[in-house]
């Protein structure tokens, strides 16, 4: 995780490019019919058919695959808009390091209570490490939000999690998530910096944060660099130390020179990593 952490923390973004990560693919059935993959949920048409949507996975590409019923029988369903067409399917595109707050840890993510469907923004990174520049292909947790407006599921919007309070749905990426004994805190990097949001550690992030405070400062020690983040809040300074300082992730809170609190924090999100249910 350490390495993982550092190639991401470690970032010189030279210029981004966003990458529609939605494009025709193949549906997938089995011999007797019944499309694979997992049942992300159901849609009803305008003309009252039934709208299946499957999570697939071929070749390592994560796919929605749209089915209808007809004769008992899985048919292919034309439920997807994608730059001016209709299909049956969609696919995201492969990435160097996946970065998710979804519930589960899921790829896909359908919200039945308005019929959407959130899909993982793909980016790419002009990223400098190891001595040279590198081109990453990032998935930063933003999601291209499609909505069903009773025959095809059409783009709506880019935007965060709506398992994620809305005021903090507004983020360049997802740095970090941790859990103490007694918090939730997320970490983001934004136009201008860094973001820090808490929660008491029994509630979860669709709750309004407790605390939110912003940054520009990354933490150093014994000569290593990018190894957590430190915020101001009043005189009050907080470090969130992400790497293994020196006994591992931890939040710091200190007044002036003070130690006033520190808790050892439980990885949920780093790079590649993505957060169970809380």
């Amino acid at each position: 995780m350490k390495n993982l952490l550092k190639a991401s923390l470690g970032l010189i973004i030279a210029g981004i490019m966003i990458l529609f990560s939605i494009s025709e693919a193949k549906a997938v059935v089995t011999n007797n019919g019944q499309p694979e993959g997992r049942l992300l949920g159901t849609v009803k048409a305008n003309n009252s058919a039934t709208i299946y949507l499957f999570e697939q996975v071929a070749d390592g590409t994560y796919t929605i695959a749209a089915y209808t019923l007809k004769d008992n029988k899985y048919a292919k369903e034309n439920a997807f808009k994608v730059k001016g067409k209709y299909c049956p399917v969609i696919k995201s595109v492969k990435c160097d390091t996946w970065t998710s707050s979804a519930p589960g840890g899921a790829y896909f993510v359908f919200n039945k209570s308005d019929n959407t469907l959130y899909l993982p923004l793909v980016v790419t990174e002009k990223s400098y490490y190891a001595g040279a520049y590198h081109d990453m292909v990032t998935s930063p947790d933003r999601y291209l939000v499609y909505k069903f407006d009773g025959n095809h599921f059409v783009y709506k919007r880019t935007d965060g999690g709506f398992w994620l309070h809305q005021d903090l749905r507004s983020f360049k990426s997802l740095v970090f998530i941790g859990k103490t004994k007694d918090y939730l805190v997320r970490i983001d990097k934004t136009k201008d910096g860094f973001r820090y949001s808490a929660w008491k550690a029994k509630n979860d992030m669709r709750g309004k944060p407790d605390l939110v405070l912003t940054g520009k400062d990354i933490l150093c020690h014994g000569g290593q660099v990018d190894l957590g983040y430190t915020f101001n809040n009043n005189g009050y300074i907080y470090e969130v130390w992400t790497d293994d300082y020196p006994d591992g992730p931890v939040l710091k809170v200190l007044q002036g020179k003070k130690l006033i609190m520190q808790q050892q924090m439980r990885v949920f999100v780093s790079p590649n990593d993505s957060i169970p249910t809380i």
